[in-house]
This record gives structure tokens, C-alpha cells and sequence, in this order.
């Protein structure tokens, strides 16, 4: 038997194969030493496992647990977090809010999941947080705001920020019960329409948000009940009309912003059922063409009116309206501010502002202002809300109207009752005088 070393041909080879090995297990021993065993392994941000604890900066004194900006696309659980009142989830990557989860922070009172990547709320995702306060969901994706969504937070939820999503649906009994609610922010969403009585249960809010949505179409019953909203702002929306009786009932009603919608005419603010303790009323840059609608809205001085950007035409209406302005009674009635300039237009497109003159255009308008001083005479009584009375309901020219009427008819009743008799006795008057004459 032969024993001796088999020839190495390729030695370059036989080195590089060694140094390989070598260096595998060089990096085989670095790697077994800097893995940590046990408990000591922290869980990578998003795993299920993770815990307050361990990815999130808590503040014992104020109770205050800061998750927010950590790369995190669950929530995790309250270990180490259990007392909290105030959760920072803003600013992640968290796609959805399993309810079994969010329940386990049973003490939070502000939740912020602003700025993440959830779709959907669940019926029943906040039903164990029964001290929740504030709600902060903006910036997200959510599409619909079901049914339900808030039950368990009817006597503590006060504040809900739903901006800034894809809503285009929201239940007619989403806010269900929500009694303790006064600030509902909905801005810059997809909705078109609103059910009917969405908001009948939050009685007692104060300030509704309903900017930059797609609504074109109000109920005249969409707000009813809501005695103690403050702030009401449609702003950027499609609406082009408004019901009548829109505003009544809205006791508190102190600023009303329609602006940027589609608004061509608008009702009497008596048949609007719009009060007198309103502020502000902001109706610039709708497409109003006519003066003459405004004017039922000078009946209350201590009303600011934003009008600009509206196509109004330059005509008599406007420069009454220009003369209107400059009284003492008016002054601080109309806002001329130049970021949304009040002006009109000529026929040729020509524009001119409210401050200058147009005296020119209209010699006499003495007439027509006591027509209209007369006309808010006659409509500028209010009820014990505040409210204006509409002279639709109790005109003094009915009577008038209706004697002429009926004087009228009865003329016609006359003529058409003897006409035919007449006519006949005359052709024979007529044929005997015939036979007289030779």
C-alpha cells in the first residue's frame, strides 16, 4: 500500500480554498457572538411582537407614550406603556388598527394615528376605550366611516379629526349617540352627499367642518337639532343652492362659511331661517350675478358679509349697493378687503371695485332705496330666537291682491254672461229698423 501525499497540481488553487474556509469561520464566530439571547432580542419595528415598551418613548409624568416617526406598521402592544392617557402613533406605516389590540390602552384619552396608511375602521375598533377623548385619524386613506364605528366612547368622545382622507361614504348612524361630541373636522375628503340626519345625535356640537368635499345638495334638515353649533363651514364645495329653512332651529349659529361653492342666487335670510346673532357670513367667490339677492342681508348691521369674487354686474342694483355702503348704518357690514376683491363687471368684461364710484350709471336711485328700505320694513321683524320673520307668511298687499282678483273674475263672469243676450237683441233691433227703412 502506497502512503505517501498525492501530488497537488494546482497549488494557487489549494491556497484560495483555505483562505475561504478560514474566513467563514472567522465571520461564523463574530456573527454567534453579537446575537443577543433571551429576552435581551428587541423586536424589528412592525413586527407583531413589539411593545410600547421597547420602540416607543414613554413619559411617566405625563402619562404620554411617543410611537410616533419609529417605521412602525403595527401597533404595539401596552406593555410597558399600560398607563398611558396619550398615544402618538402619528407618522408611521400602520395599516390597520385590530380592535383586540387597540383595547389593551384602556386608559387613553388622546389617540393620534394621523399621517399612517390606514383604510378601514372597524364597527367596534374604539368599544373598550371608554375614556377616549379626542380621536385624530387624518392624513389617512379611509374611504368609509361605518356604522358603529364609535360605539363605547358615547359619554367621554369630544373631538374627531376624520381631514384629509378618501371618505366618500359615511353611515347614517355613524356619529350614533355621540352626545359629548363638539368638534367634528371632515375637511378635504370625497363626499357628495351627507345622509339626511347624520349629525342628530351630536347635539351638543359646536364647530362642523366640512370644507373642500364634493357635496352639492343639502337637506333642509341636515343640521336640524344642532342648537349649539357655533361654526358652520362649507367652504369648496359644489353647492348650488340652499333649502330653505337650512339655518333654523340653529340658536347658536355664529359664523357660516359658503364660499368657493357654486351658489347663483340665495334665499332671503328670513326664509333661510338664518338669525340675526350671526357674525360672519362668507359667500365670496360663488358665481352670484345679481345684486339685488344681497340685499335682504343689510337688514342686520352687525352682520359681516364676504362677498368678492362674485361675477356681480355693474348696474343700478350695484352702485345702491356701493351707496348702501358708505352709510353709517352699513360701514362695518360689508368686508372690501383686497384678497377677495368686491367688484363688478360691464359687458365688455371691464371690472370695477366697490370704492369706485358709479355714480354715473345711475342718476336717480332714490326710488328704489325706499322701495327697498320699505321692503325691509315690512320683512325685518324677528320671532323670540332672533330669528327673522319671513313676510311670505303674512304679506300686507295679500288682501289687495286678492280684491282684484275677484273684481277681475267677476267683470269676466259679467261680460261672458250677457254678451250672448245682447247681442241677439241687437241683430233684431237691427233687422226690424232694416224693414222700416224703405
Amino acid at each position: 500500500m502506497d502512503f505517501s501525499w498525492p501530488v497537488i497540481h494546482n497549488w494557487d488553487y489549494l491556497v484560495w480554498y483555505i483562505t475561504k474556509v478560514f474566513l467563514t469561520l472567522i465571520c461564523a464566530i463574530n456573527l454567534t457572538d453579537s446575537v443577543p439571547t433571551g429576552h435581551n432580542v428587541s423586536p424589528k419595528a412592525g413586527s407583531p411582537e413589539q411593545t410600547c415598551g421597547n420602540v416607543c418613548r414613554y413619559d411617566e409624568y405625563f402619562r404620554r407614550a411617543q410611537c410616533n416617526e419609529r417605521g412602525l406598521t403595527y401597533i404595539p402592544s401596552s406593555t410597558g406603556c399600560e398607563m398611558t392617557t396619550i398615544l402618538e402613533l402619528q407618522n408611521n406605516n400602520i395599516q390597520n388598527i385590530p380592535p383586540e389590540r387597540i383595547e389593551e390602552y384602556y386608559h387613553v384619552k388622546t389617540m393620534g394615528l394621523s399621517w399612517n396608511q390606514i383604510s378601514v375602521l372597524y364597527p367596534g375598533t374604539f368599544s373598550r376605550l371608554s375614556r377616549l377623548r379626542n380621536m385624530i385619524c387624518s392624513h389617512n386613506n379611509l374611504e368609509i366611516v361605518p356604522n358603529g364605528v364609535f360605539n363605547g366612547t358615547e359619554e367621554s368622545l369630544s373631538r374627531i379629526y376624520l381631514n384629509n382622507n378618501s371618505i366618500i361614504i359615511i353611515g347614517n348612524r355613524a356619529f350614533q349617540g355621540l352626545a359629548q361630541v363638539t368638534f367634528i373636522n371632515l375637511n378635504d375628503n370625497l363626499i357628495k352627499a351627507l345622509p339626511v340626519r347624520v349629525f342628530r345625535d351630536v347635539i351638543n356640537i359646536k364647530d362642523l367642518f366640512l370644507d373642500n368635499n364634493e357635496l352639492k345638495y343639502l337637506n333642509k334638515d341636515q343640521f336640524k337639532g344642532l342648537k349649539e353649533m357655533s361654526t358652520l363651514s362649507l367652504q369648496g364645495n359644489q353647492i348650488k343652492t340652499l333649502p330653505s329653512g337650512l339655518f333654523s332651529g340653529l340658536e347658536s349659529l355664529n359664523e357660516v362659511s359658503i364660499s368657493n361653492n357654486q351658489l347663483i342666487t340665495i334665499l332671503a335670510p328670513q326664509i333661510l331661517g338664518l338669525r340675526l346673532g350671526v357674525n360672519v357670513l362668507n359667500l365670496t367667490n360663488n358665481h352670484m350675478s345679481h345684486t339685488a339677492v344681497i340685499f335682504p342681508f343689510l337688514i342686520n348691521a352687525t352682520w359681516t358679509l364676504y362677498l368678492g369674487g362674485n361675477p356681480f354686474l355693474c348696474d343700478c342694483d350695484f352702485q345702491m349697493l356701493q351707496e348702501r355702503l358708505n352709510t353709517t348704518s352699513t360701514q362695518q357690514t360689508i368686508d372690501t378687503s383686497s384678497e377677495n376683491p368686491l367688484s363688478c363687471e360691464f359687458q365688455d368684461g371691464t371690472k370695477q371695485n366697490i370704492t369706485d364710484s358709479l355714480s354715473n350709471l345711475c342718476h336717480d336711485t332714490t326710488t328704489k332705496e325706499r322701495e327697498i328700505d320699505n321692503w325691509f320694513n315690512r320683512s325685518g321683524s324677528t320671532n323670540q330666537h332672533g330669528q327673522l320673520t319671513s313676510s311670505e307668511t303674512n304679506p300686507g298687499w295679500l288682501p289687495i291682491f286678492i280684491f282684484t282678483e275677484l273684481t277681475l273674475f267677476f267683470i269676466l263672469w259679467l261680460g261672458n254672461t250677457f254678451y250672448k243676450p245682447c247681442k241677439k237683441a241687437g241683430n233684431v233691433i237691427k233687422a226690424k229698423i232694416a224693414k222700416v227703412q224703405p
